[in-house]
């Protein structure tokens, strides 16, 4: 494997922990598969798209991203899960609802925007920095380096701080925090409210190296999806490495199959995660007639 394949999987896997740690955090305050999670990351993009238009500031594009992700991601709490948790209904209740609000804003985004691709990033080719036979460029090393420094400092944050031990709390019996006198709305919001913000910023990530269209939610938010169970959603730490083995998985799955079918890399990682923590859990249970 060429080491620019592992410097490209490096850069997808960056943009995957953010989406994977923001979902596997907003499905421990909800618990339920959040589909909207994905239509969040497009929302990203495209306010990136918006500034861009208005005036040429990444800096801007990125508070944007964070700002649209965070909101996006509570009010669509706001309207979907608060009303349906009111209501006692099932996980799969609260899946399908968001699947349906998410094919809905992707076909939003297509009416305003269009179905055809649109870029943010110009057209002149950088020769970007040399990296170990590597070529990287600034603003992919921009990607890499911002995306694993925020999802380090939420997984510092939700290990030591108030919060974080909250949401560990609400995550481990919803109510049973109730009980002990947790503040369970507030902090599902602030849950809720983090995985919105990672989610836009990874959409910022994506519209800054690549080009953007409505349905590009779906396939981000199934590798994160993938990542989350390959690596435990209590354990952010494995999700990120499960999102950088994924990205890279997927680079070097050049040599084997054609560009098509390297999203379902992503579903192989996820199979063979869940063969060995069924084949740990096989060999580490006790016996019956132990």
């Amino acid at each position: 494997m060429s080491n620019q394949l592992i410097a490209d999987g490096i850069l997808a896997g960056s943009i995957y922990v953010l989406i994977a740690v923001g979902f596997a955090l907003a499905y421990r305050v909800s618990h339920f598969f959040n589909f909207t999670h994905g239509f969040v990351f497009t929302l990203g993009a495209y306010q990136a798209y918006l500034i861009h238009a208005l005036v040429d500031s990444p800096l801007l594009e990125c508070i944007g991203a964070l700002v649209v992700g965070t909101f996006a991601a509570l009010l669509i709490s706001e309207i979907l899960s608060k009303p349906l948790l009111r209501r006692r209904a099932s996980p799969l209740v609260s899946m399908l609802a968001s699947l349906g609000i998410y094919v809905v804003g992707q076909n939003l985004v297509a009416i305003v925007f269009g179905d055809r691709s649109l870029t943010i990033h110009g057209p002149a080719v950088e020769s970007g920095v040399d990296i170990f036979g590597a070529r990287l460029t600034i603003v992919q090393l921009f990607i890499i380096g911002s995306s694993w420094l925020v999802a380090f400092a939420v997984m510092f944050s939700i290990w030591i701080t108030r919060i974080g031990a909250q949401i560990r709390a609400l995550d481990n019996d919803r109510a049973l925090a109730e009980i002990v006198g947790i503040p369970v709305t507030k902090v599902a919001a602030f849950g809720v409210a983090i995985g919105g913000a990672l989610a836009g910023l990874a959409g910022f990530f994506t519209a800054l190296d690549l080009d953007m269209a409505p349905n590009m939610g779906m396939a981000a938010l199934l590798i994160g999806i993938a990542a989350a169970i390959a690596g435990g959603r209590r354990r952010l730490a494995l999700v990120s490495l499960a999102a950088l083995s994924i990205g890279i998985a997927q680079s070097a799955s050049i040599f084997f199959v054609p560009a098509a079918w390297q999203e379902s890399i992503a579903f192989i990682v996820l199979l063979l995660a869940l063969t060995f923590q069924s084949r740990a859990n096989f060999l580490t249970a006790p016996r019956a007639d132990a």
